[in-house]
């Protein structure tokens, strides 16, 4: 039998060598690239290095937030929750929470690198975020969500114990100006076992004229809500209902029979004086010289811008007063929106001989007596 040679083993091949030469006379770059996986992982990371693209991002961080909680307003429409939270990662992550959804504001506060405090004012569901971005490398970030349901203050049995008082009377018809506030005191106790709030609500058909702020009440007290709303009502007679509400505005469930109000607005007369006083003839005149026994004649112009009649009288002080003139005219009634003259006729035959001063103040004032305006001038009385 021939012997049987040895087949020579042919020598391990190589993959090509690629150098690059960093611009701006930099340093060589050079990789051996190997045959088999980590050579085509050295490969492909030259070529992505080449082409700019630089390393791939590290792994995302994994956020945990923990599972969906719910939680109810208090007395005060507050809520708070704690939330127990974890990110796992290679690096170290920058934090940030968010609210994605919901009806009103949300508070994050910190308490521990691994704990958030979270508040809420308004009832509702939300859907809040916990985002990790790696520090180093802002391309590999993971969150993760909680659905946080914010249920209305828990009722309590708030009843009402004493009679509505309507600016400090238990009456229930009022007159009140356009404009005029209306101050409503009503007592109630909380019997129950639990924290609560009622507030006073103002309707008229139905309709919300105002609402007051909620007041706190804790179990076995008694306290007077008030409430003080502006009346905005047309001038005319309105029925209101005034109720006791249990509950955080604008939600609330009635704690007992609305109390029935007849509110009468009317229009106020907003009267000034119109220009100077015209005396004997002569606008805005300083000084007259009359003899004793004539005639003395002052007008002046008075306009009522408001919606309802006003009333109006002229007035005159004199100096010296011994026999001298002091007069007040007549009261005048003036239609909304109009322009009336008022005359006051003064008579002379008085006046302490001739040659005589008197400094005479011409005063124009309301039905109330609030000065509209006033005019001094000086008349001298000749023999």
């Amino acid at each position: 039998m021939p012997a049987i040679k040895a087949r020579p083993r042919p020598a391990a091949t190589q993959g090509p060598a690629a150098t690059k030469k960093k611009g701006r006379g930099g340093a060589i770059v050079a990789v051996a690239v190997l045959a088999g996986g980590g050579g085509l992982l050295a490969w492909w990371l030259l070529r992505r290095m080449l082409s700019g693209g630089g390393l791939p991002p590290p792994a995302n961080p994994v956020v945990n937030v923990g599972n969906d909680q719910a939680v109810t307003l208090d007395a005060t429409a507050h809520a708070e929750i704690i939330i127990n939270f974890s990110v796992v990662g290679p690096n170290p992550v920058n934090l940030t929470w968010s609210r994605t959804s919901g009806p009103g504001p949300v508070n994050f506060s910190p308490l521990s690198p691994t704990q958030e405090l979270v508040a809420f004012t308004i009832p509702g569901t939300y859907l809040i975020r916990l985002t990790a971005t790696d520090a180093t490398d802002n391309r590999a970030h993971g969150f993760d969500e909680m659905v946080v349901t914010v249920n209305e203050a828990p009722l309590t049995a708030i009843l009402v114990t004493g009679e509505l008082k309507v600016d400090g009377f238990a009456t229930y018809q009022l007159t009140k100006a356009l404009g005029q506030t209306i101050s409503f005191e009503w007592p109630v106790t909380n019997v129950g076992s639990l924290a609560g709030a009622a507030f006073i609500r103002l309707t008229e058909g139905g309709a919300d004229v105002g609402t007051g702020a909620a007041f706190p009440i804790d179990p076995g007290a008694t306290a007077i809500l008030n409430f003080n709303p502006v009346v905005s009502l047309a001038s005319g007679v309105h029925i209101l209902t005034a109720t006791v509400m249990e509950g955080i505005p604008p939600s609330g469930v009635p704690a007992g029979s609305g109390q029935i109000i007849t509110l009468t607005v009317v229009s106020v007369p907003a009267l000034s004086a119109v220009g100077n006083p015209t005396i004997n003839g002569i606008v805005g005149a300083t000084s007259v010289t009359l003899r004793r026994g004539t005639a003395l004649s002052v007008s002046w112009a008075v306009r009522n811008d408001g919606g309802g009649p006003g009333q109006a009288r002229l007035k005159t002080l004199s100096s010296p007063s011994a026999l001298g003139i002091s007069v007040t005219g007549p009261l005048n009634t003036i239609p909304g929106f109009t322009t009336v003259t008022l005359l006051l006729g003064l008579s002379t035959s008085g006046l302490i001989g001739g040659g005589f001063n008197y400094n005479i103040v011409v005063t124009m004032l309301d039905g109330s007596g609030v000065v509209l305006g006033t005019w001094p001038f000086s008349l001298i009385s000749l023999s």
